[in-house]
């Protein structure tokens, strides 16, 4: 396929598991990928190393759009690859994989047009997850791992960065000596006042009636119209049904703010 002037695959996926893809192979496609604009690597079989995501990012990353990469194949030194001129790039899901948040963050400031981050099992402090999710304006946003959440490491003061965030997810994965944690007041109002969220999904995180409060704009700073369309709360998430209420129905009559799922 012909793509901005290049020739060769727009879509690739790689996987040393379902697929046993390899090493050998990745260097066999590497040179059809000047197109390329999707890449799933999913690594972890022990087929498909570092050599293999570079040896595709040295020709793919000019045109690519999303990089969704799992496993012990992404490295800070691939991510650093991958940053040498991405300019393209607006998705990025990172999964299960041994980089650091500075690897992140340094991809996330060079890649400009990035509005898509989702960082799933990573061994990243929060400090870590709030620089990098703050480099570019992100519209789409996902968390999912088990070491930041507390009360007192989400700040709401990195949360109100996130001005241009339209859908949220931040899953806490439970344990069973963790089966949720509790979120402060601060911080769930924070979550309940982001100016264009449209989705908003928490899973094993308590917020109490505080996020319902913000979010229907009975809280101490209320949102003038919400944009909410979209609410999926899973586990002990602390809202009271009296609370719920009063967000279906505020959230329902808002101009421009009509709630549509509640889960």
């Amino acid at each position: 396929l012909r793509s901005a002037g290049a020739v060769g695959l727009e879509m690739l996926k790689l996987s040393d598991s379902a697929c046993e893809h390899s090493d050998i192979g990745a260097a066999a496609i590497a040179p059809a990928c000047a197109a390329l604009r999707t890449l799933h690597f999913h690594s972890g079989g022990g087929f498909l190393t570092p050599a293999s995501l570079s040896s595709i990012f040295d020709v793919a990353r000019p045109s690519l759009l999303q990089a969704v990469l799992h496993g012990s194949g992404v490295t800070d030194d691939t991510l650093q690859k991958l940053s040498m001129g991405c300019a393209q790039l607006r998705a990025l899901w990172l999964s299960c994989a041994p980089v650091s948040g500075h690897a992140i963050t340094n991809l996330a400031c060079r890649a400009t047009n990035l509005r898509d981050m989702r960082l799933e099992g990573l061994a990243l402090t929060w400090d870590e997850v709030a620089e990098a999710s703050t480099a570019q304006p992100l519209e789409c946003l996902l968390i999912s791992q088990s070491l930041f959440f507390g009360a007192n490491s989400m700040r709401s003061i990195d949360i109100n960065k996130w001005t241009s965030l339209e859908r949220l997810g931040l899953d806490h994965r439970a344990s069973r000596t963790e089966p949720m944690v509790p979120l402060s007041g601060s911080t769930a109002i924070a979550l309940g006042t982001l100016p264009r969220l449209r989705a908003l999904a928490l899973a094993n995180l308590c917020v109490g009636d505080h996020l319902a409060g913000a979010l229907s704009g009975a809280d101490s700073s209320p949102r003038q119209d919400s944009t909410l369309r979209a609410l999926s709360l899973e586990g002990d998430h602390g809202i009271s049904g009296a609370a719920l209420s009063s967000l279906a129905r505020a959230c329902g009559a808002k101009v421009g703010g009509h709630l549509e799922e509640l889960h």
